[in-house]
């Protein structure tokens, strides 16, 4: 992981654990020419284990799968020196920032895993990575 980006591996509130789960991404503010106006999203990956037929998982390397529902105000590309793309959120302006999936439906071992990264170039913004 580059500096600046925290991995962070969730276990869903039982009340997610059902039929019919969105997960959604946003940015509610847009502070624009501040370092943490800018975030990317990567390695999302939402089932019950690594080898579950019926999870998802992206990378977004090339360009992201058929698996969201919407992404706005976001481009595929590197940020942060990383070596692959990510979904990047900031370089727009004008429109809402937000990352929407298609609904699942969510067992009782399900967690979600993702990759963030915010201020590119700033201050550490994580002290540690926590999992």
């Amino acid at each position: 992981m580059e500096e600046g980006t925290l991995e962070v591996t969730l276990e869903l509130l039982p009340d997610a654990k059902a039929p019919y789960v969105m997960f959604r991404w946003w940015q509610p503010l847009i502070s624009a020419g501040q370092s943490r106006a800018s975030w990317a999203l990567d390695d999302v990956l939402i089932g019950a284990n690594d080898t579950h037929s019926l999870g998802f998982d992206d990378e977004f390397d090339p360009q992201p799968s058929n698996n969201w529902y919407s992404l706005m105000g976001s481009t595929p590309e590197v940020f942060c020196q990383s070596d692959q793309q990510a979904i990047v959120f900031g370089r727009r302006q004008d429109s809402p920032r937000y990352a929407e999936t298609w609904d699942f439906e969510m067992t009782t071992v399900a967690f979600l895993q993702f990759d963030l990264t915010m201020r590119c170039g700033g201050t550490r913004l994580f002290p540690t990575a926590t999992r």
